[in-house]
C-alpha cells in the first residue's frame, strides 16, 4: 500500500490524537499505547489495528445485546464453531430463548421441566447458563424426534440446527476455549471498544476539518 506525505502527516496526527484520548482509558488501554506507537511506524499496522477494534467492538456489542459477557459470547461462539454450528445461530436462538422464558407460557414451561428443570431456576440464569443447562438436560431426551421438537420449541427453529452443539460437552469446549487462549479477556475488549470509539471520534474530526477547509473554496 502506498503513503503520500499527506496520508503520512495525517496518520501521525491520529496517531497522537488517539494517544492523548488512550491516556484517559486506564491502565489497559495504556498498555496498548506503546504497541500502537511501535505499530504506526510502519503504517501498513493500521489494518490489523481496525481488525481489532472491530473484533473487540463486535464482541463487546453483542455480548451486551445477549445480556452476557464479553466471556460467555466468545466461549459460545467457540462451542457453536467445534460443533459445526455457527454464532449467529446461537444468536438467535438465546434471544428466542430469553422471550420464551420471559414470557413464561404455559407450553415453555412445560417443556423445561418435561426436561427434569425447574423453570423458575432456569429463568433466573444468566442466558449462556440456561442455553448450558438445557442443552445438557436435551443429551437425557433418548428419542430424537422428541429431542428436536423441545429444541425448536425452546429455540425457534434454529434449535434443530443447533443440536450439535446443545448436546456437546459444552463445559468442556467452554474452558478448552480459554486453555487456547481463545477468550479475549474483559477488560482487554473494553480497551479496544474504548479505542474503536476513539477512532471514531478523530475520523469524525477529521472529515469535519476536511470540510471547513475545502467548503469555502466552492463560495463564490
Amino acid at each position: 500500500m502506498a503513503f503520500n506525505i499527506g496520508t503520512i502527516e495525517a496518520v501521525l496526527r491520529l496517531k497522537d490524537e488517539m494517544t492523548g484520548q488512550l491516556n484517559a482509558l486506564g491502565p489497559v488501554a495504556k498498555t496498548a499505547i506503546g504497541v500502537i506507537g511501535g505499530a504506526f511506524a510502519a503504517l501498513e499496522i493500521g489494518s490489523a489495528v481496525n481488525q481489532v477494534v472491530n473484533m473487540t467492538s463486535q464482541i463487546n456489542d453483542m455480548s451486551t445485546q445477549l445480556g452476557i459477557s464479553s466471556d460467555a459470547f466468545q466461549e459460545l461462539k467457540f462451542v457453536a464453531e467445534q460443533s459445526g454450528s455457527s454464532m449467529g445461530g446461537v444468536t438467535t436462538a438465546l434471544s428466542i430463548m430469553g422471550r420464551h422464558l420471559a414470557d413464561a407460557s404455559e407450553s415453555t414451561a412445560g417443556m423445561v421441566e418435561k426436561l427434569g428443570l425447574s423453570f423458575e431456576y432456569i429463568r433466573a440464569m444468566a442466558p449462556d447458563q440456561a442455553f448450558q443447562a438445557i442443552g445438557q438436560a436435551l443429551i437425557g431426551v433418548k428419542d430424537p424426534m422428541e429431542r428436536t421438537q423441545i429444541a425448536m420449541e425452546l429455540f425457534g427453529r434454529s434449535g434443530a440446527q443447533l443440536l450439535p452443539a446443545l448436546t456437546s460437552d459444552m463445559g468442556g469446549l467452554r474452558d478448552q476455549a480459554h486453555s487456547l487462549g481463545l477468550v479475549i479477556g474483559s477488560e482487554t475488549v473494553k480497551a479496544g471498544d474504548d479505542m474503536g470509539d476513539a477512532m471514531q471520534r478523530m475520523q469524525t474530526r477529521m472529515l469535519s476539518l476536511k470540510a471547513e477547509a475545502v467548503l469555502p473554496l466552492f463560495e463564490a
